[in-house]
């Protein structure tokens, strides 16, 4: 027989694969009423918040999460988000980090990460990062082309393509610039 916690939370996925999410809200909320220290189920209610357009609650919600479950790399990107969203970059970027820090190919959070960081006025840093963040979703067989892009994902792939082609040389020179100062272009040239 299936918990109560883990019923409802179940419901609630359905529903929000149904579209329903109004529903799926009640259901998480109902569940949360009884038992407030679910992370699973403040995670996926602060998703649907985020997805509504309630940053402010969002954020309440996946804070409480990131603090009952610390290691759930969703709720620590769905939290960067929140924070992006109520325009707080700096607090974003420390939760796309953590999440990064707990699965350094969860390609997603890169590219949030990598937004932030342009928002924060670091261009290079964060093209470092859109490329990762590419590199490990094709390998992965996804932001090849359209059909393996999720339309809401698609202007900010399509950006991150041409920031990592506006900075390329530089992060390649920085990558080769400890190589030319220890052996030196002569050397470098005969590789």
């Amino acid at each position: 027989m299936q918990e109560p916690t883990t019923a409802g939370i179940g419901a609630a996925r359905v529903l929000v694969e149904q579209g329903r999410l109004a529903e799926a809200e009640a259901t998480l909320r109902d569940l949360l009423a009884r038992g407030p220290d679910v992370a699973e189920a403040l995670g996926l209610l602060g998703q649907l918040r985020l997805n509504r357009g309630d940053a402010a609650a969002a954020r309440e919600v996946l804070d409480r999460a990131t603090q009952l479950a610390p290691d759930d790399v969703s709720s620590w990107k769905g939290l960067g988000l929140a924070e992006r969203a109520l325009g707080r970059s700096e607090l974003a970027r420390v939760a796309f980090e953590r999440a990064l820090a707990l699965d350094g190919r969860f390609f997603l959070a890169r590219l949030h990460l990598a937004q932030t960081l342009e928002t924060l006025g670091q261009p290079e840093l964060a093209a470092s990062h859109y490329f990762g963040a590419v590199n490990e979703a094709q390998s992965r067989g996804r932001w090849r082309n359209d059909e393996t892009t999720p339309p809401p994902l698609r202007a900010a792939v399509q950006h991150a393509f041409e920031q990592i082609d506006r900075h390329r040389r530089r992060i390649f020179d920085a990558v080769l610039a400890p190589f030319f100062a220890r052996y030196g272009c002569d050397e470098l040239r005969r590789v």
